[in-house]
């Protein structure tokens, strides 16, 4: 697979009552763009249904998007790892 042009990270920490829109929009987003994509969705250890959904995400999009699970939150191992592989990479 080629590399993805950009890459987008969003950590993630019970969020289920809001990743269906998110995911939503950020696809319909991104596909508009005409460039190659991947998100990468990092659960923080969440203990609601986030996980469950971010696994279907993936089924859904497994070239474009990835999950990485935590047991809590990611953000202190940023600099420790490179998870993105675009040319262009955001973290929200």
């Amino acid at each position: 697979m080629a590399k993805p042009y950009v890459s987008i990270v969003i950590p993630v920490y019970n969020e289920q009552d809001n990743l269906a829109a998110l995911f939503t929009r950020l696809t319909a987003a991104m596909e508009m763009t005409g460039k190659s994509w991947e998100v990468l969705f990092t659960n923080d250890g969440s203990r609601d249904r986030s996980g469950e959904m971010l696994k279907e995400f993936h089924k859904q999009r497994p070239r474009q998007v990835r999950v990485i699970d935590f047991n809590g939150n990611s953000a202190s191992t940023w600099p420790s790892w490179p998870p993105s592989s675009g040319c262009a990479a955001t973290w929200s």
